[in-house]
């Protein structure tokens, strides 16, 4: 690709930071990216309560919807950003 192509290309989007679990509290309130995998998924009513795991710790998350619609997006996009 020359420059000329690169340069109108779509610029660059940032992504959110790669972080170990036991590190997640001082990125309280901001997106980061885990790698680890789906430990254990409770449902409550609507609400889903994945847990995740990375080998240094655990991480729960809280997320609206049903536990088909959940491991369909999970399936689809094994890393998913937490908010």
């Amino acid at each position: 690709m020359s420059e000329a192509a690169s340069a109108s290309a779509a610029p660059h989007q940032s992504q959110p930071p790669i972080v170990p679990i036991e590190q997640i509290a001082r990125w309280e309130g901001r997106s980061v990216t885990i790698r680890g995998w789906l430990y254990n998924l409770r449902a409550s009513g609507k609400i889903l309560f994945p847990i995740f795991r990375d080998g240094t710790g655990l991480l729960q998350g809280v997320v609206p919807g049903s536990v088909s619609a959940f491991l369909v997006r999970y399936a689809e996009c094994p890393v998913l950003v937490m908010h």
